[in-house]
């Protein structure tokens, strides 16, 4: 991001820089444990969880990108994503 007034030393978020969160956002575990965990989240199944989820994760980007502006960087790891593990299965936080 190019806040440092949110990213950066002084700021809010400032553990998170650098730091990759997608899994975290996607599955709902916002804990720092699950940063910088990789995987192929188009294997998900079942089909209907994948794109909910998926809708999730845009928000969540589009919140990002309006509020912090444009990702200044892209992980390489996401080069060849769809060489990575299939993501667990995660149960759903809210019932």
């Amino acid at each position: 991001s190019d806040r440092p007034d949110k990213y950066g030393p002084d700021g809010p978020y400032y553990s998170m820089s650098g730091r990759d969160i997608t899994w975290a956002l996607w599955s709902g575990y916002d804990d720092e444990n699950e940063w910088d965990k990789y995987y192929d989240l188009m294997q998900c199944k079942p089909l209907e969880e994948r794109d909910r989820r998926f809708q999730g994760l845009m928000s969540w980007w589009a919140f990002f990108e309006q509020e912090y502006g444009e990702p200044v960087g892209r992980l390489e790891v996401y080069d060849r994503e769809w060489e990575l593990p299939p993501p667990p299965v995660v149960q759903d936080l809210c019932v």
